[in-house]
C-alpha cells in the first residue's frame, strides 16, 4: 500500500511541477526542471519502490516503428497543411508573443529551443506519460485515461496562453486523443519509441510554423 501511495504521489506533484515550470521565463532553468520532475524523480522512485517499471519501456524492439515512422511523417504533414491552411483565419498573434517572451526573437535561442523541444522535451514527456504513469498503473483502462488526462491537463497553462478559450479548449481535448492515440501506437513495441517519433514530427512541424510566423512578423533578429 506504502509503494502504490508514493508511485501515486509521485505521479500527481511531478505533474503539478511540470504545470509550475511551465511558467518560469527562463527556458534553461524551465528544461532542467522538467527532465527532473519527468525522468529523475520516477528514477529515485523505482530505486524505493524495486516494483516501479521503468526499463522494460526502454528496451529497443523493431516491432511498432514502422508504424511509428509512417505516423511521424503523417503528423508532420497534417500539421503544416492545417496551418497553411489556417493562417489566416486563426488568430496566432499568441504564439507569436509567447516566443517573443522566451527568447526575444534572437534566431540562436529559437533554434536551440526548438532543439530542445523536438528531441528533449519530447522524450522527457514520453518517458513520464507513455512510460512511468502508463506502465505502472495496474488497470490498462485507467493507466491509459490518466495518462491521456495528465498528459493534456499540463498543458493547459501554455495553451491558453497562446490561443482563446474556444481553439486552446480544442487543443486540449486533441492532446487527449493524442495521448490515447500514442498509447494505443507503444503496444506492439511495448516501448516509448514510436510515440516518441511521432511526438518528435509533432514538434518539428509546430516549430516550422512558429518560425514561419516569427519570419513573417519581422520581429525574428537573423
Amino acid at each position: 500500500m506504502t509503494k502504490k501511495v508514493i508511485l501515486y504521489v509521485a505521479i500527481l506533484l511531478c505533474t503539478l511541477g511540470f504545470s509550475f515550470v511551465e511558467t518560469i521565463d527562463a527556458y534553461a532553468i524551465r528544461a532542467v526542471g522538467k527532465i527532473a520532475l519527468g525522468i529523475l524523480i520516477p528514477c529515485i522512485v523505482a530505486v524505493i519502490n524495486k516494483e516501479t517499471k521503468i526499463k522494460e519501456f526502454l528496451k529497443f524492439r523493431k516491432e511498432g516503428l514502422k508504424r511509428g515512422v509512417t505516423f511521424a511523417l503523417l503528423t508532420f504533414g497534417g500539421i503544416l497543411i492545417y496551418f497553411f491552411a489556417t493562417k489566416n483565419i486563426i488568430d496566432y498573434s499568441g504564439t507569436i508573443t509567447t516566443i517573443m517572451d522566451l527568447t526575444g526573437g534572437s534566431i540562436v535561442k529559437i533554434l536551440l529551443i526548438d532543439f530542445y523541444i523536438i528531441f528533449v522535451n519530447a522524450f522527457v514527456e514520453e518517458f513520464f506519460f507513455r512510460g512511468f504513469v502508463y506502465r505502472n498503473i495496474k488497470n490498462e483502462k485507467c493507466a491509459t485515461f490518466v495518462s491521456a488526462v495528465l498528459f493534456a491537463m499540463y498543458h493547459t497553462l501554455l495553451l491558453f496562453k497562446m490561443f482563446d478559450l474556444i481553439i486552446g479548449t480544442a487543443a486540449l481535448i486533441s492532446l487527449y486523443i493524442v495521448g490515447i492515440i500514442f498509447i494505443k501506437l507503444n503496444e506492439k513495441s511495448n516501448n516509448i519509441y514510436p510515440s516518441w517519433l511521432v511526438h518528435m514530427s509533432a514538434n518539428l512541424a509546430l516549430n516550422i510554423c512558429g518560425l514561419i510566423l516569427m519570419l513573417e512578423s519581422g520581429l525574428m533578429n537573423i
